[in-house]
């Protein structure tokens, strides 16, 4: 039975060193169609697997912060690049004590060596989107969004300008959506299971 699914993915991320492990297959499709990673893995960040403690002692992150109230602890990246591509501060959060997101903020002009970078990694995106963007005194700028899906969620870079400055500003982003795809975006996918 065929069933049609709505992929929404809302995510980021960013690397350096250690990019996906080698035991996942990047070309491994969900639907058949696009090509969809089983897994995600950044650095030593498995989502929904890896712990605070394992992260801090892979070196992965450093100055973490505990909130027990929203059950999470935040973090820095120890490191601030992607393969050898400057990638700006990075922040990961830690939900239940399991990676859960995670987001660094390249400058805009690192995008391509970044796309170029993470397509190494990951294999085709699974969406692509530009737009043109004006800011509040009629500059304007590419806003460019490229996105990988996985069973666990959606890595996307964008590139975009932002605030009254009209600085332009890029972002690499992972969000965890859970055990399979089940929110999406504007893409519909057909599969017989997940």
């Amino acid at each position: 039975m065929t069933m049609a699914l709505t992929l929404t993915c809302i995510a980021a991320t960013g690397c350096s060193g250690g990019l996906p492990n080698e035991a996942s297959d990047p070309t491994q499709s969900i639907a058949g169609e696009v090509g969809v990673p089983a897994s995600f893995r950044f650095r030593e960040l498995v989502p929904g697997e890896t712990s605070v403690q394992a992260a801090l002692k892979a070196g992965t992150v450093r100055d973490c912060v505990a909130t027990p109230a929203e059950a999470q602890t935040r973090c820095a990246f120890a490191e601030s690049r992607v393969g050898n591509v400057p990638a700006g501060y990075g922040r990961v959060i830690f939900k239940e004590n399991r990676f859960d997101w995670f987001n660094l903020r390249p400058g805009a002009s690192e995008f391509e060596a970044l796309r170029s970078v993470l397509g190494e990694a990951y294999g085709k995106p699974c969406s692509t989107r530009s737009r043109a963007l004006q800011n509040s005194y009629g500059a304007q700028f590419a806003g460019d969004e490229v996105s990988w899906c996985f069973k666990e969620g959606r890595l996307t870079l964008r590139r975009h300008a932002a605030g009254d400055d009209g600085a332009r500003r890029g972002d690499l982003e992972f969000f965890r959506t859970g055990d399979n795809l089940t929110t999406a975006s504007t893409e519909s996918l057909s599969a017989d299971t997940l």
